[in-house]
């Protein structure tokens, strides 16, 4: 039987983690019947800024710990007072890290473990591609397979069943108007110019941060039965679609550009270290970046899509 959540652990209090934590004191507060105890633990050294100030003010309990220097034994004690642990730490903190909170999620009592995969599809991309730290995304997922179920769950001999959720976004929506990623970037023209990366019909998946910690929320909480690797988008949007969505929301036309899979390989071939070129090769491959309406997790409605979000956020020159 699935077990409803009440000590909620967050790792990491920056954009996703805050989110994550506002969407489920929003849920704490619409449910007083549910005990929900929410706490962030944040990587590093104490410091008082304004996300303490708005975590406090959202009755959520901020803790500090060096999770990169702890051992994963201790990581493991500190996991098992909760029940539930939602990884909001990526690949800033180390590339070994990701496979360290895993190891100590699976070495403790923790009954949900949600870990950092906000992102693509990575059995789908597989191993060996233009992102190395993508093999570290796999691996998470194998060792979770093999230690807590195939299909997300395992029944433990002292106690209830344990889960893992993965759930699968897309990029942010921030992201894909990000100048250094390149897609989007002003023109010698003094309007917009949006690139293809790979063709002007490939696809991407792209969802707000909000609409993941809502998911986040009805995964844990409102459907406490899933269990498994999920998969959601606010849209899923071609870059002929992009560059029509810039014009409507700019109200100018917009230069296009074409940035072939192959040109994108040698491009980053050039400037192997750099991170944004890797994105743009595995984002033109169209490879496990975009799903299908079949796919999509459909327990969150109403989610933004691009062009929304664009008129509601997007400042731009």
């Amino acid at each position: 039987m699935a077990r409803y959540p009440s000590e909620i652990l967050i790792l990491g209090a920056g954009e996703l983690g805050t989110a994550i934590a506002q969407a489920f004191a929003s849920y704490r507060d619409a449910n007083p019947s549910k005990v929900l105890r929410l706490t962030i633990l944040r990587s590093g050294v104490r410091r008082n800024d304004s996300t303490s100030s708005e975590l406090s003010t959202m009755d959520v309990k901020l803790v500090h710990m060096d999770i990169v220097g702890t051992t994963i034994e201790v990581l493991a004690s500190t996991f098992s007072n909760y029940d539930t642990v939602i990884s909001c730490l990526g690949f800033a903190s180390g590339p070994a890290l990701q496979m360290k909170i895993a190891e100590a999620a699976v070495q403790s009592t923790v009954k949900c473990f949600v870990p950092w995969q906000w992102g693509v599809d990575y059995d789908t991309i597989g191993r060996g591609s233009a992102m190395p730290l993508f093999d570290i995304q796999v691996d998470v997922r194998d060792l979770l397979r093999s230690k807590l179920g195939q299909n997300g769950s395992s029944i433990s001999d002292t106690g209830p069943s344990r889960r893992w959720i993965i759930i699968s976004t897309g990029i942010f929506q921030s992201f894909i108007v990000l100048e250094s990623y390149g897609v989007v970037v002003p023109s010698d023209t003094g309007t917009k110019k949006v690139r293809a990366l790979g063709s002007w019909e490939t696809l991407t998946a792209v969802t707000r941060v909000e609409d993941i910690a809502q998911a986040a929320v009805a995964a844990v909480c409102v459907h406490p039965e899933t269990k498994g690797i999920i998969k959601i988008a606010g849209q899923n949007i071609s870059y002929e679609e992009l560059a029509e969505v810039i014009s409507r929301v700019t109200g100018k036309e917009v230069e296009k550009e074409m940035w072939g899979l192959d040109d994108l390989k040698k491009e980053q071939e050039q400037e192997p270290n750099d991170v944004m070129r890797r994105y743009r090769v595995i984002f033109g491959g169209g490879k496990g970046v975009a799903w299908t309406r079949e796919e999509t997790w459909t327990a969150v409605q109403n989610m933004m899509g691009v062009e929304e979000w664009l008129r509601k956020y997007w400042i731009y020159e």
